[in-house]
């Protein structure tokens, strides 16, 4: 019926024998003018739209995510499952998430591990400034008044304060994290749903925020984990190649790298001048 080797419009293989004028993949008719018989068009119509269909809810035919379960499930179940399966299953955690709009139930999941994560954070941070503060009369006279300045800050020196604001840093870093990676993933093509899509898998990525129980290396174990995370994430979630995901995710890190270096540079050179 036609002498394309890929669909110009979907741009996926065609079978060899096609004999449809219709790409059974998108549906799209390759020669307006051809004439086929009437059921083999309305067949070539019905798979392609039951295609589309597969492609856009694969969250139905894989049970769904156990956090948005809220009719068959209690609170702990929800929550233990959706945990364990997010950090070790994540491939079909995220190829089953639901890409329906609305994203409370991810707010929500995400929030939760974001104040966890800040309470060990806060925990372990205070032991390590009661060790500082001893060791101040060891540390050049500078630095040695950075520190007491960021010793002597509110935010520093009171966990109370830092456990009160974390849900609204929490809540703001999310919304925030989603929109660069989002951005990110529009210029690298691996965009396939929206932005809801980027945020719930930012969300369920908090996961990792456990780790922050260890000390010392718990929040380079979440970061690194929580980035591998995001790939898979967005991957699946996206329907996107690994390459894609990939390249969304580290864009933004490196373009800070960049800036971070770059202020460094120059806060260095100002040091460092000769008029000072």
């Amino acid at each position: 019926m036609t002498d394309y080797e890929n669909c110009p419009v979907c741009h996926k293989e065609l079978p060899q024998q096609l004999e449809a004028n219709f790409c059974p993949f998108c549906g799209v008719r390759f020669d307006p003018n051809a004439e086929e018989p009437v059921e083999l068009v309305e067949k070539s119509k019905d798979d392609a739209e039951k295609k589309r269909e597969k492609e856009q809810e694969p969250a139905e035919e894989l049970g769904g995510i156990p956090w948005e379960n809220r009719a068959d499930l209690g609170v702990v179940q929800r929550l233990t499952q959706t945990w364990s399966e997010s950090m070790f299953n994540p491939v079909h955690f995220f190829r089953a998430m639901p890409r329906r709009p609305g994203i409370g139930l991810a707010f929500l999941y995400g929030l939760l591990f974001k104040i966890i994560g800040a309470i060990f954070s806060v925990y372990w941070q205070q032991g390590a400034l009661e060790n500082l503060e001893q060791t101040l009369q060891d540390v050049p006279a500078g630095m040695r008044e950075f520190f007491r300045m960021a010793l002597e800050n509110p935010l520093f020196a009171s966990p109370e304060i830092q456990l009160l604001v974390a849900p609204f840093i929490g809540a703001f870093t999310m919304f925030l994290v989603s929109f660069i990676f989002h951005g990110a993933m529009l210029i690298t093509g691996a965009a396939k749903n929206g932005y809801e899509t980027t945020f719930r898998v930012v969300a369920y990525a908090e996961s990792t925020a456990v780790f922050y129980a260890l000390p010392v290396v718990g929040g380079w174990i979440a970061f690194i984990y929580w980035l591998v995370l995001m790939v898979i994430g967005n991957r699946e979630a996206h329907q996107a190649t690994t390459g894609q995901a990939l390249s969304a995710i580290l864009l933004p890190i490196f373009l800070c790298f960049c800036l971070i270096s770059v202020s460094l540079f120059m806060f260095a050179s100002a040091l460092f001048s000769p008029g000072n």
